[in-house]
Parts: structure tokens; C-alpha cells; sequence
């Protein structure tokens, strides 16, 4: 009935033949059934008053995981906000006997998107309450509600192709062990880097330009270009772009003006949950492009240089990879150094 075709970091086409309908690849459940209560803890549907419960909860599972990329706080409360309106977004807390919250799991359209039906996951377990089956019980009810809010949202008759993904950290075996049972395979592998900001090569700041001072539409446009080169679809760039602007340091974030206009962007942004890394004083090299070329490679000496003058301990950033011990030979030569792998989960239906 259908090729499916991976290509770049996030993104998937389909090559050939009429798919099905939503309905008849989804089998949504009548009902998405919440974890049962003798593993434990009760449950409830997610608002943004849990948010500081929420917050403080994915602060400690990230620590306890030594995760290379956090959540921010910002992000969590946007998924808070659209779940407590259960149309793009649903998520429910795991509450124990003293009414703490100590789990959480959550699913998130990407309700932009014309290209793909998809969702995503997150979930959170208090490290105390794992290995009692919390986790698989929690991506049960995720994997239920996903495929009743993609048929919500893109209609039963939809011919789109769907997928439902979510991220693990390649050294969190459990966890990939958990979706790999579930079903989920390994789409695509994004490396992450740190540069320690006290040896760099020095940087010639021709035709280096503060973002400030250009059309951020030139540089949106840019973006889209270098996330569609990595196979991101037009709405997963969208998003991103949005993420990124709203948390933008102007004073880090470069553009090269070249002799035919504006060729390379790098955006740099700084969090009140670090997102790479969890130092917090680093900064982030969010997207930059497109791909690695000499002009971006000269931006991101620079962008080293700036945030070297600010006073920050480091820089981090992403880039794909083939496998799990892949580099990027670009960013070695510039003086990052691996620290670790994210790989995205999917279900494609």
C-alpha cells in the first residue's frame, strides 16, 4: 500500500500508492484508558495550575537522567495551556496519597502541518516511582489519545500520512527499550555539542552583522531553507522559528552579509532552563545554516567570540548524525566536543 521513504533530521515522505484512510490505519480506542490505580498513584487531567508541581517534577527527571537537553519552562507552560483545552493537546498528572504530583504524560499536535498528521509525546516519572510500570502504563494511554486527536483534528477520511514521535536521549536505555517495545523505531539521530569557551581560533568579522540590524524575514526565510535541508517539514520549521524568536539574544545572534545579500544566520538563545546542556551559564546556538558552509562556519567563530565577551562559560548546539558514533567533523574543527545523542522515536501509520 505505501513506501516509506527517512530522509534528514525530522522529517519523512511517502513514495507512491493511495493510503488509507486516518480511521482504518489509527484504530483509535473508543476510550484512552489512564494508568490503573494499583500501580499507585490517581489520576487527572493536566492544567496550567500544575505548573510549578510540573516544572519542579521535570527539573528532577532531568537531573536524575543527565539529560543533554532540557525543557524549558516557557515551553511547558504552552503545552500546559493547549492540553487544558483538550483540542491540539492532552496530558494528564499521576497524583500519590499525600496529592504530590509524581508523573506526568502528555501529547502535542502539530497542528500546522499539511504534510504529515503528527504528533508528539512527553512524559515525566518521579525517579522513585519508576519500575512499576507507571512508564508503559503513562505511553499506553499517550499512544491511545494521540491516535484520537490526529482523527479529531485531520478528519477520519484524511489521507495524510501520520506518525506520532517523541525524543530519547540515546543513553537512556530503559526508555528507548520502552518504545522499542511499544513499537517505536529509531527515524533519525541528532548530535549535540558543547564548545568550552576558552580556546578558540580568532575570527574575521567581515561582513558579520548583528541580527539586529537585518530583516528578520530574510533570516526566516534562511531558516526554512536550512530546516528543509534537514528534512524538517514547512510547519515543524515554522514552529521552531517561533520557539527560537521568542527568546532571541540580539547581541549573540550573527547573520553574514555576503555579496549576494544574507547567506548564513546563526540564532543564539538564552533560557531561564538552559536548553542544551543544563549549564546554565551557556548559551544556545539554536539553528544556524544553511548546513556548514565556510560562511557559517565564519558566523560561528564569531558567535564563540560574542558570547566569550558576555561572559558565558559555553556554547552548545545540534547537528544530525548517521549513527550513534558520528561526529560532526565542521564543529570539531571549530572546537565542540560531543556530549551526547538524541534520537527520535516514531510510529509511522
Amino acid at each position: 500500500m505505501r513506501n516509506v521513504q527517512y530522509h534528514g533530521r525530522l522529517g519523512l515522505k511517502y513514495d507512491g500508492g493511495m493510503l488509507a484512510s486516518l480511521e482504518e490505519r489509527l484504530h483509535p480506542p473508543a476510550h484512552a484508558l489512564t494508568p490503573a490505580s494499583h500501580l499507585g498513584l490517581t489520576w487527572r487531567r493536566a492544567s496550567v495550575g500544575d505548573l510549578a508541581a510540573l516544572d519542579s517534577l521535570v527539573r528532577i527527571t532531568e537531573d536524575d537522567n543527565a539529560v543533554v537537553r532540557r525543557t524549558p519552562t516557557d515551553q511547558l507552560k504552552s503545552l500546559l495551556g493547549e492540553a487544558e483545552e483538550a483540542r491540539y493537546a492532552d496530558g494528564i498528572v499521576g497524583i500519590d496519597a499525600r496529592g504530590i504530583i509524581q508523573a506526568f504524560g502528555a501529547v502535542r499536535l502539530y497542528r500546522e502541518d499539511r504534510e504529515v498528521a503528527r504528533a508528539e509525546l512527553f512524559a515525566a516519572t518521579m525517579p522513585k516511582w519508576r519500575g512499576r510500570g507507571i512508564g508503559r502504563a503513562l505511553l499506553t494511554w499517550q499512544d491511545a489519545r494521540a491516535r484520537q486527536l490526529l482523527i479529531d483534528h485531520w478528519g477520519a477520511d484524511s489521507r495524510l500520512p501520520a506518525r506520532i514521535s517523541n525524543v530519547v536521549e540515546a543513553h537512556q536505555r530503559d526508555r528507548r527499550q520502552l518504545y522499542a517495545a511499544a513499537g517505536f523505531t529509531p527515524s533519525s539521530l541528532i548530535g549535540v555539542y558543547r564548545h568550552q569557551l576558552d580556546h578558540f581560533s580568532q575570527c574575521s568579522c567581515e561582513g558579520i552583522r548583528p541580527i539586529a540590524d537585518v530583516d528578520l524575514s530574510v533570516v526566516e526565510q534562511l531558516h526554512a531553507r536550512a530546516s528543509r535541508d534537514v528534512g524538517a517539514s514547512a510547519a515543524q520549521a515554522a514552529r521552531w522559528w517561533r520557539r527560537v524568536a521568542e527568546s532571541l539574544d540580539p547581541d549573540l545572534s550573527l547573520v553574514h552579509d555576503g555579496d549576494g545579500g544574507i547567506d548564513a544566520y546563526a540564532l543564539v538563545c538564552r533560557h531561564s532552563t538552559t536548553w542544551l546542556a543544563g549549564v546554565d551559564a551557556d548559551a544556545s546556538i539554536e539553528s544556524y545554516g544553511p548546513g556548514l558552509s565556510a560562511p557559517v562556519m565564519a558566523l560561528l567563530t564569531c558567535v564563540m567570540h560574542a558570547a566569550h565577551s558576555a561572559g558565558l562559560a559555553g556554547l552548545s548546539t545540534e547537528a544530525p548524525v548517521a549513527t550513534l558514533t558520528d561526529r560532526s567533523p565542521e564543529l570539531q574543527k571549530l572546537g565542540f566536543s560531543a556530549i551526547g545523542v538524541r534520537m527520535v522515536y516514531t510510529i509511522d501509520l
